[in-house]
């Protein structure tokens, strides 16, 4: 989520599979590790067709002031209140953060109260129907042991599996090398006790100190955790909205082309979070930013969406008190209207967007950030045979949706609308959806004028 302090967090969801690290526990079973088929995984009670949209710093019972020592300082109604927000506001998965909810050993003295909490918020999670994704550490006491008989009991004795709402396990938050062999063992533990469960992680973003990686290239970072992990897709978090507005990291469209790149190569789906919260030189960001973040990032073929944050965290220095989409006292921020928003256009159009490959990325006009080699001005897809903009700047994904095409027309301009026109080589029908409305379009020319950060969704029929 974050590159820096609150580690040992979330946010990769991996699976686990055959690990190539010599030093992973042999004695737990290995497993074949393949491609998987259009970019899609299986997840025990998720529909295929729908895209994840996750809260990280989700609904807990730690309230302002919580520590360690005291961490429960919520009644249940406010509790409740956050998940139904959550649910308004159109997410469909939350993390767990908080020290409430944070189990590391059977042995913990207040193992039980924590268990109590973690209950809890999977039954309001049920009500709701949204998704909880757990932390709960246990696991590596049964690994270093090599008791899988042993953590399926204790999976069992949680109660865990008698809520719908739960999906899994928050795991490692942008891992580092010395983490690849502990990853791979929990994940080989995951997938024999509890496959198709999450088992989450998220990798450190390119603009990472190097000596983080011992000098290793970024680019071989990816590959090798992708080798050595064997995950079943990729996360990472990378977070443009830098300084003043409207100054974004140059490299933003890089690090979405690069980890598109890799996944390709190895046909796997990858997440990436996007920022919501004000903390070290980050800004505040607008309604436009947010849209910005979110659809540049659909038309690269991103898979899953997640939110650093839903709450503001507590407890943090770093972490200023603004943004997110509810504050550190569950209260609506200015961001919760422009979520809803958003993604409530994403669950309109994630049915096509989760069952297309992505196949070209073109980039014309203005922008924030520097385009790179990936995004090529002259090339032509399909029926697609030129982008003209008169004003602002657009990113164009291509994709390939059961044999048709689909164009993915973002914005990338985050203070004025742009003028985009699409030519076509001969006469199309299409549906042209926006986040407010769908219309059809007929002919060879169709002129759309996109306001900052926002996106239609061009269904050629």
């Amino acid at each position: 989520m974050r590159f820096s302090a609150m580690k040992n967090n979330l946010a990769l969801f991996v699976l686990p599979f055959i690990c190539l690290f010599s030093s992973c526990n042999e004695e737990i079973k290995s497993f074949e590790w393949k491609k998987e088929d259009n970019y899609t995984m299986e997840l025990t009670g998720f529909d295929k067709d729908v895209m994840p949209i996750s809260g990280y710093s989700g609904p807990s019972f730690s309230g302002v002031g919580a520590t360690w020592d005291n961490p429960t300082t919520l009644k249940d109604e406010d509790v409740k209140k956050m998940w139904v927000d959550a649910k308004e506001a159109g997410f469909n998965t939350m993390y767990t953060l908080y020290w409430a909810e944070r189990i590391y050993s059977e042995s913990d003295i207040r193992y039980d109260e924590i268990h109590n909490n973690i209950i809890k918020n999977l039954s309001f999670a049920d009500e709701v129907g949204l998704k909880y994704v757990v932390m709960d550490y246990v696991f590596d006491e049964y690994i270093e042991k090599n008791d899988v008989d042993g953590y399926r009991e204790y999976i069992q004795k949680t109660g865990y599996l008698d809520h719908e709402s739960f999906l899994g396990f928050v795991g490692k938050d942008e891992p580092t090398y010395d983490d690849f062999d502990i990853l791979c063992e929990r994940e080989r533990m995951m997938e024999q006790v509890l496959p198709n469960y999450l088992f989450s992680g998220n990798l450190l973003p390119e603009y990472v100190d190097r000596s983080i990686l011992y000098g290793h290239p970024y680019e071989n970072y990816i590959d090798d955790y992708i080798e050595q992990v064997r995950p079943r897709y990729v996360s990472y978090d990378f977070y443009a909205p830098i300084g003043r507005f409207p100054q974004m990291r140059d490299n933003y469209f890089y690090q979405l082309a690069l980890i598109k790149e890799k996944c390709d190569k190895h046909g796997l789906p990858f997440w990436n979070f996007v920022l919501t919260s004000e903390h070290y030189d980050y800004r505040l960001i607008t309604d436009a930013e947010l849209y910005w973040q979110i659809n540049t990032s659909l038309a690269y073929g991103v898979k899953g969406i997640q939110y650093f944050n839903f709450r503001t965290p507590l407890g943090d220095d770093y972490m200023r008190r603004g943004g997110s989409i509810i504050n550190e006292y569950g209260e609506r921020t200015t961001l919760f209207e422009a979520a809803k928003r958003i993604n409530g256009y994403i669950s309109t159009i994630d049915e096509i967007l989760m069952n297309s490959s992505q196949l070209l990325t073109i980039g014309r006009g203005n922008n924030p950030c520097y385009f790179y080699y990936h995004e090529e001005e002259n090339k032509e897809f399909r029926e697609l045979k030129d982008v003209n903009v008169t004003s602002g700047g657009v990113v164009v994904g291509c994709f390939d949706h059961q044999g048709k095409t689909v164009l993915f027309v973002s914005s990338n301009d985050v203070e004025n609308s742009s003028a985009v026109s699409l030519s076509f080589s001969n006469k199309i029908k299409a549906n042209l959806i926006w986040m407010d409305e769908t219309k059809e379009a007929v002919g060879k020319n169709i002129s759309l004028n996109i306001k900052p950060g926002e996106a239609y969704l061009v269904e050629i029929l």
